[in-house]
């Protein structure tokens, strides 16, 4: 599937749907945990003319792993909760009717 073209989901839109987010929500998300990396010294966190946002959420996830915030078993989590909520109902449905 070539997302540049634009034949399919982005990862980004399938990353906040498996999270049950709107896209425009991850997105605020990733920049906001950007910005803090970038002020916290993190090189490659901050977006600019040069910079696509893909590869800043590759070096995101990069730093991340190597540094043990996120982990396998983390990775897992999202896989069982995959599968709990393996219905063709979206992640957002789900979560309004359970308020």
């Amino acid at each position: 599937m070539d997302t540049a073209l634009g034949d399919g989901p982005t990862p980004g839109s399938t990353a906040a749907n498996r999270l049950g987010w709107s896209t425009s929500k991850f997105n605020r998300r990733l920049d906001w945990l950007c910005q803090r990396l970038h002020r916290m010294g993190v090189a490659g966190m901050r977006g600019g003319d040069r910079q696509r946002a893909d590869e800043r959420r590759r070096i995101l996830v990069e730093h991340v792993v190597r540094h043990g915030h996120v982990t396998g078993p983390d990775l897992a989590l999202l896989d069982d909760n995959d599968r709990r909520h393996s219905s063709d109902e979206p992640p957002q449905a789900r979560r309004n009717r359970s308020r």
